[in-house]
Order: C-alpha cells, then structure tokens, then sequence
C-alpha cells in the first residue's frame, strides 16, 4: 500500500496505480509438512453465494525413479460453468508450498483449470512429474 501512495503522490495522473486487492496467500511449515493456501476457500466461497466446484488430487512431488519424492496433495476451488481458477490448498512434506507462487498468479490472472492444465511449467526429474502437479490437479476440474 505504501507503495502505491508514493507512485500516486509523485506521478502524474497517467501513471497512477490501483489497488487491486489481496488473495490472503499463506503458508505454514510443521515438522516435516508444509501447507499453503491462497484465494477463496469453500466456506468463503458459499458466503459469497458463488457457485463453484472443487477438485482434489494426490499426486507425487517430482519424478519417482529420483530419490526423496513424497506425496503433494492439491484441491482447487473453481467457478461453475467458466472453470476460473478461485482458491488452491496444498499440502505435503517437500516443494508443495513452492506450488503457491503459479496458483496465486492463475487467480490473480483470471485463468481457468482449462488454461492452467496446459500451462508449460519447467520439467526435470528432481522437480516434478512430466505433468507438473498442478496440470494434473486442473486436468480433473470438470
């Protein structure tokens, strides 16, 4: 916020700046788990009288012919009919919450399971599967 006021007090009225609002993005580590959340959680979204579906996937951290991989669990809450992405949880014991910084851009982007199920997130074995988690998690949004 204080950056925006500073850009607004010292720009002219064609560079001006607007908040756009928070996701309320977070992320906890306990032990050997890490959890991280962002967007609209089921109860939100029934308060807010939307219709939405959710999807929840278990799927493994990165390839498993390479050592330490571990399950990551991932549900998405989308909207009906336009399928645009509204909130992610995720959670496991390696690399879930760096899945957090492409799921709060989707939401912040507009896109839809659709779009991020295609989306071409980097590969290679001690990162992900071949189908990165989240492509997998959005390819089951129906």
């Amino acid at each position: 916020m204080g950056r925006i006021i500073g850009v607004n007090v010292v720009s002219d009225n064609k560079k001006s700046l607007e908040y756009v609002g928070s996701l309320g993005t977070g992320a906890v580590k306990v032990g050997r788990y890490e959890a991280g959340r962002t967007g609209l959680n089921e109860v939100q979204a029934q308060e807010l009288g939307l219709a939405y579906k959710t999807t929840l996937i278990s799927t493994l951290n990165h390839t498993e012919y390479w050592p330490d991989y571990s399950d990551i669990d991932i549900k998405l809450i989308y909207e009906v009919g336009s399928k645009r992405l509204l909130g992610a949880q995720v959670f496991g014991k390696k690399d879930a919450v760096l899945r957090m910084t492409a799921l709060t851009t989707a939401i912040h982007a507009g896109l839809t399971t659709d779009e991020i199920g295609f989306i071409d997130y980097a590969y290679a074995p001690p990162f992900s599967t071949t189908w990165e988690a989240i492509n997998i998690a959005a390819n089951t949004a129906k």
